[in-house]
């Protein structure tokens, strides 16, 4: 009986997404041009540190949550980059009180062009050093 009931919890628990260890944030750029995907790069950045990934010559995006508050919500932001006249240069701040266990998304399409920026933040678990 003692190990059907350890079986039980076990199952539960790690069946449950709310003990999963949350400890940082995975940021997706989705980065198209004329509706064609140009690249999809992702970085995974601890709470309340800044982030970026580039693409030479093309593109730059910070990116910054800190850790969710009592409400679930964190105050999360990015900047974007973009390559021009032979420099980057930031085109767009944005921020938002982000209910990271869901879907939000920073959208963003570079005036007089084609050039579109998804930026999707995402809760998810750093590797300890230990691990593995």
């Amino acid at each position: 009986m003692k190990l059907q009931i350890l079986a039980a919890l076990l199952t539960v628990s790690l069946a449950s997404p709310a003990t999963a260890r949350q400890d940082a944030v995975r940021f997706e750029v989705v980065v198209t041009q004329a509706g064609k995907l140009v690249a999809a790069p992702s970085m995974i950045v601890e709470f309340d540190k800044t982030g970026s990934v580039e693409l030479s010559e093309v593109m730059r995006v910070e990116a910054k949550a800190a850790r969710p508050g009592w409400d679930g919500l964190s105050e999360t932001s990015v900047r974007v980059f973009v390559f021009e006249s032979g420099a980057l240069r930031p085109v767009k701040d944005m921020s938002m009180q982000a209910d990271l266990s869901r879907t939000p998304s920073f959208e963003y399409t570079v005036p007089g062009t084609t050039t579109r920026f998804v930026i999707k933040p995402r809760l998810t678990a750093m590797l300890s050093k230990g691990a593995g």
